[in-house]
């Protein structure tokens, strides 16, 4: 019967093996050993050693985080729930000067105030368009008004603006 050339293969390479001397076998046992173990360290072991000991804390941080942005949500809700009047500052002095306050830090140390029905006029001169755009938003988020007539120009000239605004709470518009 003929072996197969694998067998013969597996012969010749016993063959090959016994002929090594027994140092030599040991050797190659052992680094063979050691190539395996520093595979299994770095495919296996290692990386489920680092998760055992780092996981708890990395799970304790993810979360801390997780909490900080369902409080920052939270707030947010809060927020948007409230009553656009209730941000307005609770006496009509007191809501007058935030008004006249936010409307000098961003169109300039003219601007005029005055109470409206339902609401305030603002007359402005010499606005920059970016300052404009800052102030209408201010207007909104932190004042809570909201604009119910504009009438604006721009100087060809100098390429500011100038006009008059009214705007009221959400309160006094809807009622």
């Amino acid at each position: 019967m003929t072996a197969s050339p694998l067998a013969r293969l597996g012969a010749d390479w016993q063959a090959r093996w016994r002929a090594w001397p027994a140092a030599w076998r040991r050797a190659v046992v052992v680094a063979l050993a050691g190539g395996i173990a520093l595979a299994g360290w770095y495919g296996v072991w290692g990386p489920a050693w680092r998760q055992w000991r780092d996981g708890p804390a990395r799970l304790a941080q993810q979360r801390e985080a997780v909490a900080a942005l369902q409080r920052d949500a939270a707030a947010l809700a809060r927020w948007r729930q409230a009553p656009d009047a209730a941000l307005l500052p609770a006496t009509p002095e007191q809501a007058r000067e935030a008004l006249l306050t936010t409307s000098r830090r961003w169109l300039g140390p003219q601007v005029r105030v005055a109470a409206a029905e339902g609401g305030w006029d603002i007359v402005f001169e010499g606005a920059r368009a970016e300052d404009l755009a800052v102030w209408l938003v201010e207007l909104r988020t932190t004042l809570g008004l909201s604009v119910v007539r504009a009438q604006w120009t721009r100087d060809p000239a100098s390429g500011r603006w100038q006009g008059s605004v009214t705007a009221s709470s959400g309160a006094a518009r809807d009622g």
